[in-house]
């Protein structure tokens, strides 16, 4: 009877050494999170779908947004200027002041907290 004690407290910590392993493994690798950020404004849904920041000049941002859905043109804002320069369409660098109504606005907004 004395034998048959030692076993069950040594499987006994082998299944907690086992079970211990995996919670830290499943803890310990943190997944991808992709979060769009979605607003309305003026009965449009508008999605920034993709920010990439300048490396040289840290206040433009390179934005790939949807309006209701539908794909709009990558387009350079630069917070410092309050200007938008589409980089393909058919005003393709052609600098435009963004208003208080356009994604610059909540870009830059976003991008300065």
């Amino acid at each position: 009877m004395s034998d048959s004690h030692p076993r069950r407290y040594r499987w006994l910590r082998y299944g907690l050494a086992i079970v211990g392993a995996i919670a830290f493994a499943v803890t310990s690798f943190a997944l991808p999170v992709q979060a769009r950020n979605c607003y309305d404004r003026e009965a449009h849904t508008i999605c920034l779908e993709r920010v990439q920041r300048s490396a040289k000049y840290h206040w433009r941002y390179r934005v790939q947004a949807t309006v209701d859905g539908q794909p709009q043109p990558l387009t350079r804002y630069d917070c410092r200027d309050r200007t938008r320069t589409p980089l393909k369409g058919a005003h393709k660098g052609q600098p435009q002041k963004f208003t208080s109504a356009d994604i610059g606005d909540q870009l830059c907004t976003l991008v300065n907290r």
